[in-house]
């Protein structure tokens, strides 16, 4: 008893609903998707990660300021030493340029000589750099260039994800659409047989019919009631599930404005066939050319990777210019020339990277053949399967009508005494049935453009 009552219920409501409902056009639920999903906003905001993570690796080649000082406090040596460097790295070679100015005060003990400068200070400038990376790409260098691909990868995964929540989006518009529909079917139905009871019951008062025929009837308006119900609440489950797509634009979903909202009847968007062209798919959509990005990130660190193995030698130089009085052995000026090597004896961090990168490579050549593959069945199948909908859905249009006139002969065969009152029902349920067989087929045609608009990326040419 609770479910009927609940079923009725919705049948009011959905009533209601239809009497004072706005239209909603496909492309303002599109709109709404693109400007306020929240799954949109959360990749818009990854991107912007990605974007800050790049300036982020920039700050690598930033200009630096350091200063240091040493203070003695107590003990047998009263020195203090002050130091200032200015630092500018740049993007090749490990190369890092560097200036200053160092003095010492008082004295220091033998083990700290290098400390010591002239009273007047010393000035020092120089330059630090890495044999190895002249050879590969800066290590500084490639970690922007990585984050730079990975904002390319978040650009595309966003553009995937605004074609997913469009697709799925206009599913449920020409589903909710469908439910409308069928529900219209049915009301018409169940309104055909309610009037007719009333004419019915007074033929059989006046004996031109048997009561039997108004029973068979009441069963018909109970049926279809049955029918109408049901559809009538399709038609809610439909409209309760597009408020995931009905956004406001804080991005909360439509509550109580979303029973006041019905789709937009016409269907201008879906005569609209996209153009499939297989060449430009495969070239430009997101999910491939993310994966390229992923390729060629691999690609440059397997470069570095393999120099990596070798040998690591950094080396510098420092010109010195001594200023004031003290000892003889700091005056005047002077070159030093650092070196300094690093060999791994066994290397297994080195080598086990580089398989590692490439094994990454193959299993991302593999993920973007089968990517591809399936691209290219989709696209088949949609050349295959809309124009066969949309045939089917012509031939259905045509027994509609013909059903139509079936159904309006019969009845007007029953009304001149020539024809039996079941074949009245049958004929109706045999047209309405082909009715709701070509809203289906008008369906499932709109679900396979909904999928060619994503596969050809068309959809935001709608908004």
């Amino acid at each position: 008893m609770k479910h009927i009552i609940v079923i009725m219920l919705t049948l009011i409501l959905v009533h209601k609903a239809d009497a004072n409902s706005k239209d909603v056009s496909l492309a303002e639920v599109l709109g709404m998707v693109r400007a306020y999903h929240p799954r949109i906003q959360q990749e818009l905001q990854i991107l912007n990660q990605a974007n800050a993570n790049i300036q982020s690796k920039l700050g690598k080649f930033d200009t630096k300021l350091k200063f240091q000082g040493n203070f003695s406090v107590n003990g047998p040596y009263s020195g203090d030493y002050y130091k200032g460097t200015i630092e500018q790295p740049f993007p090749i070679g490990g190369l890092t340029a560097f200036g200053g100015y160092r003095q010492s005060i008082d004295t220091f003990p033998v083990y700290e000589g290098d400390l010591v400068t002239l009273d007047g200070g010393e000035m020092f400038a120089g330059l630090d750099w890495s044999l190895m990376e002249f050879f590969a790409l800066d290590s500084r260098r490639l970690e922007v260039i990585k984050a730079e691909w990975m904002k390319n990868i978040q650009t595309e995964n966003t553009k995937m994800s605004i074609l997913y929540m469009q697709e799925i989006a206009a599913k449920a518009f020409f589903a909710w659409k469908a439910a409308l529909n069928i529900k219209d079917v049915y009301q018409r139905l169940f309104d055909l047989a309610s009037q007719r009871q009333k004419a019915l019951e007074d033929r059989a008062n006046h004996g031109d019919i048997a009561k039997f025929y108004v029973l068979e009837n009441r069963r018909y308006i109970l049926e279809r009631k049955r029918q109408l119900i049901e559809a009538s609440q399709n038609v809610a489950v439909f409209q309760n599930a597009m408020r995931v797509f009905l956004r406001n634009s804080d991005g909360s979903m439509f509550l109580t404005e979303s029973a006041q909202l019905k789709p937009h009847s016409e269907n201008e968007n879906v005569a609209i066939v996209p153009l499939l062209n297989k060449d430009i798919i495969l070239r430009q959509y997101p999910k491939l050319r993310a994966i390229d990005s992923k390729r060629e990130i691999i690609f440059r660190e397997i470069r570095n990777l393999r120099v990596n193995r070798f040998p690591n030698i950094r080396m510098g130089a420092v010109y010195k210019e001594d200023f004031g009085t003290g000892p003889s052995t700091l005056m005047g000026s002077e070159v030093d020339v650092h070196g300094m090597l690093e060999f791994p004896i066994q290397n297994r961090e080195a080598k086990a990277a580089v398989v590692k990168a490439e094994s990454k490579l193959k299993e991302l050549k593999y993920e973007y053949q089968l990517e591809k593959d399936t691209l290219e069945l989709s696209i088949d199948q949609l050349d295959i399967k809309m124009p066969l909908t949309k045939n089917l859905i012509d031939n259905l249009v045509t027994e509609v009508e013909v059903a139509k006139e079936l159904a309006a002969g019969e009845k007007q065969k029953w009304n001149n005494g020539d024809s039996d009152y079941v074949l009245v029902n049958i004929r109706e349920q045999d047209a309405t049935k082909a009715e709701i067989e070509k809203l289906k087929a008008q369906l499932n045609y709109e679900k396979l453009w909904s999928e060619a608009m994503h596969l050809s990326m068309k959809f935001d040419s709608l908004l």
